[in-house]
């Protein structure tokens, strides 16, 4: 129920009996129940009193009279309430405005502004997209029914302004009808200023420059291709606050006098990630400064607070390197490289301008796995019911560790009792045989080994 709020200024708080009579003889018996009309209810020898047209002491058309809260997205004030921000930074700003029973509404009508005169004066910036937008209030009708009235916002100099859809209909009158409508408004913006203390309305925002500054690096190896030697790598910068002269060099770990890697410098490429996570096209703001088979070295200029920059380019691995044992270990019986192999690492540094530095390794012992078989199929040929066919792959790492006789045995697992359950078929079996030729280039080689020459004649 909506009640008069008591006017500090000339101490009238009640509408008078004179007056309520004069709008009980203009009104008529209205037998829509707004907020006046559940007011009245309390004093039943009078009528009640339409509600106030916008201007009046009970309505307000200035937004600061309900401005609740002000919070900026993904940061937490301090102890004190402050918000340190980065400079050149965007967040999202949003501006929270509720009305309550018994306290200053909401005007029905006109513009409802916001003066930000004074926050725009101490640094603080913000942007909406084309300045204006819309959006929506929800709002309970006298039957319980959510509805949406449809409003708009849009900045006029220094001042931000509401304005609800004013044409008749339920959900309009739901609202005039509403003690305690709210919503909420965010905007991108960024600040430039220092410590400051910024009145908007009755609340204080206490904001001041971020100065920590840091930079950081990641990197990670994908889709190792152990026939064609080719490993991807993808490298990730990231900076804190802003920093100057921001510099990435990866090279590799010649510590054992050799290395398995050739870095192929061709393929190297720099992108820009925005904050928001979308890849953007190559950039081109950087300087690569050293770059060989071994080692590359890129200025990638200033970063701002929340850039990342992504590095990627392709490596190859010389299998005759690999091939020595002295780089690997039986683990189980099973091969793998040793942890931190040193012919399989290379170190990725940033630095900066601004003293801050990081690094990552990557030694690829996971990447390359060791040799392996694998068996599928197992389901009916579509055409001949009767057949089965199976396909086996075999990896090999060429190593010297002699774990492999190179030989590949296949048995038929029939029962005593059922020995003619299952024969091999065919002609024998398919080979297809990925290798590399003395250029490096993958070559294919397929043939065919007749069961005879396997020694199975009951095919």
């Amino acid at each position: 129920e909506k009640q008069t709020r008591k006017n500090s200024e000339d101490g009238d708080s009640q509408v008078s009996a004179k007056e309520s009579k004069a709008d009980e003889q203009t009104s008529g018996e209205d037998s829509s129940q707004t907020k006046e009309t559940q007011a009245a209810k309390k004093t039943p020898a009078k009528a009640a009193a339409p509600r106030k047209a916008a201007g009046d002491s009970q309505y307000s058309n200035d937004l600061a009279d309900f401005l609740q809260d002000i919070t900026i997205e993904g940061l937490e004030p301090d102890e004190d309430g402050t918000y340190y921000l980065y400079p050149d930074t965007e967040y999202e700003i949003t501006l929270s405005f509720s009305e309550e029973q018994g306290e200053t509404q909401f005007a029905n009508s006109g513009d409802l502004r916001l003066n930000l005169k004074e926050a725009f004066e101490r640094g603080l910036e913000l942007e909406v997209f084309d300045k204006s937008g819309t959006f929506v209030i929800t709002v309970t009708s006298v039957t319980k029914e959510e509805l949406s009235l449809n409003c708009e916002y849009y900045f006029d100099g220094d001042e931000l302004v509401v304005r609800w859809d004013e044409t008749p209909s339920d959900a309009y009158t739901a609202f005039k009808d509403s003690p305690n409508a709210q919503f909420s408004l965010s905007f991108i913006g960024q600040y430039s200023g220092e410590n400051e203390q910024i009145l908007i309305g009755s609340e204080t925002l206490s904001l001041a420059p971020n100065t920590d500054t840091s930079v950081s690096i990641s990197k990670t190896a994908s889709n190792v291709d152990l026939v064609s030697g080719e490993v991807d790598y993808v490298i990730e910068v990231g900076s804190t606050g802003f920093n100057t002269n921001v510099v990435v060099e990866d090279l590799l770990d010649l510590e054992a006098g050799e290395t398995a890697l050739t870095i192929d410098t061709d393929s190297i490429q720099v992108h820009r990630d925005n904050q928001w996570g979308q890849l953007l096209s190559e950039y081109s703001e950087y300087n690569k400064e050293e770059c060989d088979e071994g080692h590359f070295k890129i200025n990638l200029g200033s970063m701002k607070h929340g850039d990342v920059i992504v590095i990627t380019y392709k490596a190859y691995l010389d299998s005759n390197v690999l091939a020595d044992s002295d780089y690997w270990e039986n683990n189980d019986g099973i091969s793998k490289l040793k942890d931190e192999s040193p012919i399989t690492h290379n170190i990725a540094v940033v630095t900066s301008d601004d003293g801050n530095t990081d690094s990552a390794d990557e030694y690829l012992v996971d990447e390359i796995t060791p040799p392996e078989i694998k068996k599928s199929g197992g389901k009916q040929d579509a055409l001949d019911k009767s057949l089965v066919p199976w396909t086996i792959e075999f990896q090999s790492i060429p190593t010297t560790l002699g774990s492999l006789t190179g030989e590949i045995h296949d048995e038929l697992s029939n029962s005593e009792n059922n020995s003619d359950l299952m024969q091999y078929a065919g002609e024998g079996i398919d080979i297809i045989v990925a290798d590399k030729d003395s250029d490096g280039n993958v070559v294919k080689t397929e043939g065919t080994i007749s069961w005879t020459e396997l020694g199975i004649s009951e095919a």
